[in-house]
């Protein structure tokens, strides 16, 4: 029932912070990598992996990386870090010191939130972790708990609620099924559905399997990025990365265009039911809430969202977009703004 609690904490915060959500101004690593070895889509994702930077990549790719669940992929965090540590792993001192100046730089700079509160884990994680688990069976969700908790008491969590909301629940789902790599898969993908069901977007089904397809492509070659822009750009280096993003764009641009199956977006009262159901092993109970519970419905008037923007239950402009709508919630909604 951890995961059950984690996601109603989550969806409790996240509700009345909505109108705060990409409205930040945020600034952005340096990109010093030479834009003319690339290819402009190829580039811009390029940057936008390393150092967060989105605003310039085509509509395109942004609606095909978040339709899929991919948009973590282009928010520094532990992949950054993973990549960095990975480097430095000959030298725990060497580590343990990049950690500390990593962690005051960003925290000086209020640029990269979620990458700031996965250094303070492994900072904690590295000085405490022999003394927790004397005391804590699972020492990963104990020292996951104090840095959620040290991070709340020094104030950071005011400068960016929904991004702690999104850490916390997807980073504390990981926690809790980090062993059983298929419940894992099926629990994130239900806690970005749970997500979405607040801030409207829509996800594609096939999320469930090429989220996860399309993470661990990026993930094989998050190092090599990370080391060529480190160093600058090397040519040789630059042409091979040209033709390894050219070949994901390439590939995603493909599913997306021959995945029928409609996006979908249910209500979060439905789906807090169906977890519920799930995770006290009542399945059946909990598949046949949602079809009882949930109907299409079309052509819905506009509403107003969180932020204030108008909203439309079914895009005319998106056929594949099917609106779910139940007794309590209008869940398909769809932000012209966004």
């Amino acid at each position: 029932m951890a995961y059950f609690f984690t996601i109603l904490i989550s969806i409790i915060y996240m509700a009345p912070h909505l109108n705060q959500f990409n409205f930040k101004p945020k600034s952005y690593v340096n990109f010093t990598i030479n834009k003319e070895n690339y290819e402009t889509n190829n580039y811009l994702l390029y940057k936008a992996i390393v150092t967060g930077n989105k605003k310039q990549l085509e509509k395109k790719t942004i609606k095909n990386f978040k339709q899929y669940g991919l948009l973590h992929l282009l928010t520094p965090s532990g992949l950054h870090l993973s990549s960095i540590v990975f480097v430095l792993k000959f030298s725990g001192i060497l580590e343990f010191i990049t950690l500390i100046f990593l962690f005051f730089y960003f925290f000086s700079h209020n640029q990269y939130f979620s990458l700031e509160r996965v250094i303070l884990f492994r900072i904690i994680f590295k000085l405490f972790h022999k003394k927790i688990e004397k005391y804590f069976d699972h020492k990963l969700l104990a020292c996951f708990l104090i840095t959620i908790t040290l991070y709340c008491i020094i104030g950071r969590q005011s400068l960016s609620p929904l991004s702690l909301v999104y850490s916390f629940s997807f980073w504390c789902t990981i926690i809790l099924f980090h062993e059983r790599k298929i419940p894992l898969i099926c629990y994130l993908n239900l806690t970005l559905y749970l997500l979405s069901s607040i801030t409207g977007d829509l996800i594609k089904p096939l999320s469930l399997v090429l989220n996860p397809f399309f993470t661990v492509l990026i993930t094989f070659i998050f190092p090599l990025l990370i080391f060529n822009f480190l160093l600058g750009g090397i040519n040789f280096l630059d042409s091979i990365i040209n033709q390894i993003l050219s070949f994901y764009l390439a590939l995603l641009d493909t599913v997306a265009q021959f995945d029928i199956i409609p996006s979908i977006c249910f209500s979060t009262i439905t789906l807090l039911v169906f977890t519920f159901f799930i995770l006290v092993n009542m399945k059946k109970t909990a598949f046949i809430w949602v079809c009882i519970f949930t109907c299409p419905s079309l052509n819905q008037a506009p509403l107003k969202s969180f932020q204030g923007k108008y909203i439309y239950n079914v895009p005319d402009n998106d056929p594949q977009s099917l609106c779910i709508q139940d007794d309590f919630y209008l869940k398909c909604k769809k932000s012209f703004s966004f």
